[in-house]
């Protein structure tokens, strides 16, 4: 039996709006990159970027930028990242959030399979790439039964956070 598949844009939600592709975008407040190590200190408040930094702020400092949830950030430029997290987060511009409004697709299977998926393929330019939208929008996304997409997460998740 085929699993079904659907385009990423028709199951997810979205930071940003891309030009010519049909999504459902919701605005998140956003924080410059370079102001994210301003904020870097002791919390559980993860500096959100799907780059090779990580860190973390307090609520206090976080401020309006604060957001909790389930999300997949997604590089913009450069080179193919891709972060999944739960819990509470400050967004940085360098990355586009994608969370699931299907129930059909869990957020953390979304995350296990673009971090499989998501590689130098999907970025376009010559010193400044940057991340085709409409591509990674449009990729057909896996809809396994709900116990294969807990089973698929955990396995890729952990294995992400080992190389971390």
């Amino acid at each position: 039996m085929a699993i079904e598949t659907a385009p990423l844009r028709s199951l997810t939600t979205v930071s940003c709006a891309c030009k010519g592709v049909p999504c459902s975008v919701a605005r998140v407040p956003i924080l410059p990159h370079k102001k994210m190590i301003e904020l870097e200190s002791d919390g559980k408040v993860l500096l959100l970027s799907p780059g090779k930094y990580v860190g973390f702020t307090s609520e206090e400092k976080a401020g309006k930028y604060l957001q909790e949830g389930e999300v997949v950030a997604v590089m913009k430029g450069g080179s193919p990242g891709v972060r999944y997290w739960s819990g509470k987060f400050v967004a940085s511009e360098s990355g586009i959030l994608f969370k699931s409004r299907d129930p059909r697709l869990s957020t953390s299977f979304l995350g296990a399979f673009l971090l499989c998926t998501v590689d130098d393929a999907f970025y376009r330019g010559g010193c400044l790439r940057h991340l085709d939208l409409a591509r990674l929008l449009n990729l057909p996304v896996p809809l396994p039964p709900p116990e294969q997409q807990r089973a698929v997460a955990a396995s890729e998740l952990a294995s992400e956070l080992a190389r971390v």
